[in-house]
């Protein structure tokens, strides 16, 4: 967590990386890319990739930082891919 620039969480732009402590070990120990309207998209053990609200308690009282990583210019570019396989068979993405 430590590339590009931090961020705080109220300054949250979709394509900043986002750390929680999920282990409570006091160190990172998963990231999930926020996607905008409060939703990280992240890949989960148990269901694959996923949305989940930030806001939910579970993430909520693991967050630990943020970081701003990539150009918000390019970041348009590389959504505009996703989008076009978001219809996929098998995307689990909502």
């Amino acid at each position: 967590a430590e590339v590009g620039h931090p961020v705080e969480r109220e300054h949250l732009k979709p394509g900043d990386l986002v750390f929680f402590d999920i282990r409570r070990r006091n160190r990172i120990s998963h990231v999930g890319i926020y996607i905008g309207n409060g939703e990280i998209v992240h890949a989960s053990r148990h269901s694959g990739v996923v949305v989940d609200k930030l806001s939910d308690e579970y993430y909520d009282i693991r967050y630990e930082c943020a970081r701003r990583v990539i150009d918000h210019e390019r970041l348009s570019e590389i959504l505009a891919g996703v989008h076009d396989t978001a219809s996929l068979p098998g995307n689990r993405l909502r």
